[in-house]
């Protein structure tokens, strides 16, 4: 496996963070040369990194040149949805097969996320939008599924993405998301599969751009 020191995943890295952050926006030209000297790589590791990224969703590719996706309301509201589903589906078979150390991780994430004010500046988003994103792994994680975690991964990396691109649209509030985050745990420590389910799906949707309903 790939180590983040290797230059393709250091590429895909410094790639995808950058469309997550908003640096790259929607409909921007992901050039070889350019990317390479922003990852400190070469093309061939950029080359790699950026048939990843079309993989994940976060890229498009047309006449063999690559661009940051750019979504419509209607594909917003379907990636929202399924998303919703699956992770739905994931939470509630976390809360069968979870063990005491997950729920003592996920556990630490929501305290590191209740650090967090409602401030919206860029660098307490981005810290929330990481602990976020760990949190939502975790929980597939604990499913045990490989085949679960490998089918949910480019749902969870591409909303990240919308919710950067519609971010005057509906802002963040990361107390209110954590709270979310803690109705999840109650339901995963009950072992109520029901309960995870719903609750992980409330959450989902809630993090939809009010707009694309």
């Amino acid at each position: 496996m790939e180590t983040p020191d290797k230059p393709a995943e250091r590429a895909y890295s410094g790639i995808r963070d950058a469309i997550l952050s908003g640096k790259l926006s929607p409909g921007d030209h992901l050039r070889e040369e350019p990317l390479a000297e922003m990852t400190s790589t070469s093309r061939t590791p950029v080359r790699e990194a950026l048939r990843r990224l079309v993989a994940d969703g976060l890229a498009r590719e047309e006449n063999r040149h690559r661009y940051v996706t750019e979504f419509t309301d209607a594909e917003i509201t379907l990636m929202f949805d399924l998303r919703a589903r699956i992770e739905g589906f994931a939470a509630s078979l976390c809360a069968i097969r979870i063990d005491q150390a997950g729920l003592q991780h996920l556990d630490g994430l929501i305290a590191q996320m209740d650090q967090i004010e409602d401030s919206h500046t860029g660098a307490e988003i981005a810290t929330f939008l990481e602990c976020n994103t760990r949190f939502h792994n975790a929980i597939l994680e604990q499913t045990g599924s490989d085949y679960l975690e490998r089918m949910a991964h480019p749902m969870l990396m591409t909303p990240a993405a919308l919710v950067h691109q519609h971010m005057n649209r509906n802002k963040i509030s990361p107390s209110v998301s954590n709270a979310q985050h803690k109705e999840i745990y109650r339901a995963l420590a009950a072992r109520h599969p029901e309960w995870a389910d719903a609750a992980m799906r409330a959450h989902v949707l809630s993090s939809r751009p009010r707009d694309t309903a």
